[in-house]
């Protein structure tokens, strides 16, 4: 999916969704701070850099009442690892040359 998702950049083809960039950054930053998944995390720094401050807040009291979301991310093993992946991807990426539509 990355690589299509690189491709279609590359080409200059714009996303049928309106900030699936932004939320696939969001997404990345959260996994690579947590090591996993942190779903309060995740909404809320899409709707705040989305500027969409209170989407979806009718959805969160009921979610909190059933253990659906928690405020604070539970203690992961091997953050550091994943932290270390992403890392070791960037330095890839900087020695990677550009994709170019011939590719």
């Amino acid at each position: 999916m990355e690589s299509l998702r690189l491709l279609a950049a590359a080409e200059g083809s714009k996303s049928a969704e309106k900030d699936v960039e932004l939320f696939h950054r969001i997404f990345l930053n959260v996994v690579q701070r947590f090591g996993r998944a942190h779903e309060f995390a995740l909404a809320a720094s899409y709707n705040v850099q989305s500027r969409h401050l209170f989407a979806n807040m009718s959805l969160v009291p009921a979610m909190f009442s059933r253990g659906k979301l928690a405020i604070l991310p539970p203690a992961v093993k091997g953050t550091s690892e994943v932290r270390g992946i992403f890392g070791k991807v960037k330095a890839m990426e900087k020695d990677r040359p550009p994709i170019s539509k011939e590719n």
